[in-house]
């Protein structure tokens, strides 16, 4: 039902008409060394993947590796947009796997996860106390991303340059100041 001629014309309401036939199947489309994955997205969804060659993909009912496909095709037909992403390198378990869910990842951060509360701002100057010894010792903090409860940090390569994996961070506490002896 599924084929590589229809690729490059493929709408979003032909696709969503698909219905996999006992006898026939909506299947992977798989040829030489390439197989291909149609979706229907909200225009909205579409517009964030404009100008991207390639996504990054987790097919979470079949593994919990990350998979990097081309963007073959995006369009927008009205309030919907067709997808169709490509893919050189091929495992079993997609040639088998007919109708399968995908998680698109859009961006992703890394840092030393800091709970909100361990936050504190010094002399105008935003950062944690961690416990040095006995001693608080204030190290100043950006973060690259941030929730309700955590922030993350950049690691630093050591623990005299900024927040270091292995600082012990002081969350809560009153009246903590620059090189205080902590009981």
């Amino acid at each position: 039902m599924l084929t590589y001629d229809r690729l490059d014309t493929l709408t979003p309401d032909e696709l969503q008409s698909l219905q996999p036939d006992a006898a026939d199947g909506v299947g992977t489309l798989t040829t030489e060394f390439n197989w291909y994955y149609a979706v229907v997205l909200p225009k909205a969804q579409a517009d964030l993947l404009q100008k991207r060659d390639s996504l990054e993909v987790y097919f979470p009912e079949l593994s919990a590796d990350k998979l990097t496909l081309s963007v073959y095709r995006l369009e927008t037909v009205g309030e919907e947009a067709i997808l169709i992403l490509k893919c050189k390198r091929m495992d079993p378990m997609f040639l088998t796997a007919r109708e399968q869910d995908i998680d698109i990842v859009c961006g992703s951060y890394s840092g030393l996860k800091v709970p909100s509360q361990a936050l504190r701002q010094q002399e105008g100057e935003w950062g944690v106390f961690v416990l040095d010894g006995n001693v608080a010792a204030f190290k100043p903090v950006t973060w690259n991303y941030s929730t309700d409860s955590y922030f993350l940090v950049p690691c630093a390569q050591s623990s005299k340059e900024g927040l270091f994996r292995y600082d012990r961070v002081i969350v809560q506490g009153r009246d903590l100041a620059d090189n205080k002896v902590i009981r």
